[in-house]
């Protein structure tokens, strides 16, 4: 198993962690899916057979969740950085400074590249946002992807080219996608999706063929874009308020959150279900698969 070394910087604060249920030794974990939950506080770890418990761990306000290719897990505390944790483990090894203002989703790259949304909000008051990038071994971020004005950013998704796509919306209802181009330090391209007014888009993945898929909570379903389409090709339909998404390391099953309701599991690309099972007490804030799609 590779870990990513980081270059540490003095003054890092790690969340304190509380111990619940005993990880497994990383040599035998399973693949997983890993929930962030709310109201407890708890970042969750499910095998991906049965949705059978594997361990979970206290976390001060977890909300993100991202794996990389080494299967360590990165773990976004709203307002306090980003953990990262060694497979089967409750312990950060490393924690990536906080981007600014606040993150509250995650994307790794292939690379390891680290993609961090940044935004600010209060009631009826956003500042601009941004996404963070992190380079490959680094604690702090390299540079930011400035959104158009003040923007409440959802979700950010990367593919296997580092193109970032970026989901948010603004204080007018309305939401958009943007794409950074992989070699873009700064401009972006709207890429003019049919997001209908109240249309509160929470989840944004690709697909291996370049399909942007968008949770669509209006219409409790997922919506797939193909490369290039403003207009979706075709709707997943999805139980309750869908909102988090994450690929096997296949591409051949869609996992689904919703918020404090069910957890769903689907055959990709035909959207037939497979599966659902409860979701852990008081919602959840985050999920991710591991080990991760490689896109």
């Amino acid at each position: 198993m590779r870990i990513v070394v980081r270059q540490l910087v003095a003054g890092m604060v790690c969340a304190v962690l509380t111990f619940a249920l005993a990880a497994p030794a990383a040599a035998t974990i399973k693949p997983l899916i890993y929930l962030t939950g709310e109201q407890p506080d708890y970042v969750y770890a499910y095998d991906q057979g049965k949705f059978k418990l594997q361990y979970l761990f206290s976390l001060t306000n977890p909300t993100g969740i991202a794996v990389d290719q080494s299967a360590n897990l990165y773990v976004t505390n709203f307002g306090s950085g980003i953990g990262v944790y060694a497979p089967g483990s409750m312990s950060p090894f490393e924690s990536l400074s906080n981007p600014g203002m606040t993150s509250t989703a995650v994307a790794v790259a292939a690379d390891g590249t680290v993609y961090a949304v940044n935004y600010f909000y209060e009631w009826q008051r956003m500042l601009a946002g941004s996404i963070a990038v992190y380079g490959p071994g680094k604690l702090v971020p390299d540079y930011t992807l400035p959104l158009p004005g003040a923007a409440l950013i959802a979700c950010v998704a990367v593919d296997a080219n580092k193109n970032v796509y970026v989901l948010y919306g603004d204080l007018a209802g309305d939401d958009y996608v943007r794409e950074f181009a992989a070699s873009s330090r700064g401009a972006s391209t709207n890429l003019g999706l049919a997001l209908p007014k109240g249309f509160f888009g929470w989840g944004i993945i690709v697909d291996t063929n370049g399909n942007l898929l968008v949770t669509d909570v209006k219409a409790n379903a997922i919506d797939v874009f193909p490369p290039g389409a403003t207009q979706p090709s075709t709707q997943i339909a999805q139980g309750t308020s869908a909102r988090y998404m994450a690929f096997t390391s296949d591409g051949s099953e869609l996992w689904v959150a919703g918020y404090n309701t069910m957890v769903y599991k689907y055959a990709y690309p035909a959207g037939t279900l497979l599966a659902e099972y409860k979701e852990p007490p008081g919602g959840v804030s985050g999920l991710a698969t591991s080990p991760a799609a490689p896109f």
